[in-house]
């Protein structure tokens, strides 16, 4: 999540395709077809392109805020959670995202947080507890630079936020890519510096979807590409992502591992 901190990733299918410097996104080539996926920072799923003649409008994820278990955790790691339209190549617009942050801080202070991006991430200041369950819309017409996220809460939705991903010369919103993400924060992160991943355990983002703006068809993650974290040194897997659902289609499980 979060613009403005340049992060090194590298694509992988069987070997390597890429590793380019990129602004909190995922490289990829222009193929259509899925693919499996691994980056330094992201895990989940993302969709490069909408159907034909159309541009991405909505991304919707629910998920349940992992709880931080101290006997089980390690200070200093962290997770972010979130769900975003563009921003999956180096190349296009920023992403526009929202999502939740979990923190366990060097000085075991247990952070929990919501937020929308703008220049900067700005906390929606509403209240975020381990164990809740949220569902996390963002909407943003393309052409436009304002989007909408709309947080709902163990089934309270909360109030509409109005944001503007960036204000630079790519600020318009592209509606050409959709992700589901747990990412990794940056070392110098917005919560405190974590540079690890926290061990959630297993996320479960359920009921993911997009819709187009002119159609409102409806795209999944089994539309798109598998992406894999790998471990902070390249070496092994840091979270494992699997499609489950009745036809494989709309649920994303990532599963924290040891790299």
């Amino acid at each position: 999540m979060k613009l403005g901190f340049g992060v090194t990733i590298a694509i992988f299918a069987s070997t390597v395709l890429s590793l380019v410097p990129s602004n909190r996104c995922g490289d990829r080539t222009n193929a259509r077809e899925k693919r499996n996926v691994g980056t330094l920072n992201w895990a989940g799923a993302a969709i490069p392109a909408p159907p034909d003649g159309s541009t991405f409008a909505t991304v919707i994820a629910t998920f349940v805020v992992p709880t931080i278990d101290p006997p089980t955790m390690t200070p200093g790691t962290a997770v972010s959670i979130w769900v975003g339209i563009d921003g999956y190549n180096p190349l296009s617009p920023p992403v526009v995202q929202a999502g939740v942050d979990v923190e366990y801080a060097s000085d075991g202070t247990q952070i929990y947080r919501s937020w929308t991006e703008e220049e900067e991430p700005e906390d929606t200041g509403f209240a975020i507890a381990g164990g809740d369950i949220v569902t996390v819309q963002v909407t943003g017409s393309a052409g436009s630079d304002e989007a909408t996220a709309l947080f709902t809460i163990n089934g309270v939705q909360q109030d509409p936020i109005q944001f503007f991903p960036s204000d630079g010369p790519q600020s318009q919103i592209n509606g050409q890519k959709i992700e589901w993400v747990i990412e990794r924060l940056p070392g110098e992160g917005k919560l405190g510096g974590s540079p690890s991943l926290l061990n959630f355990g297993t996320i479960t983002l359920t009921d993911c979807a997009g819709s187009t703006a002119m159609t409102a068809a409806s795209s999944f993650p089994q539309n798109g590409d598998v992406i894999d974290m790998e471990g902070a040194d390249g070496n092994g897997v840091s979270a494992k992502t699997t499609l489950v659902g009745a036809d494989g289609s709309d649920n994303i499980v990532i599963t924290w591992q040891m790299s």
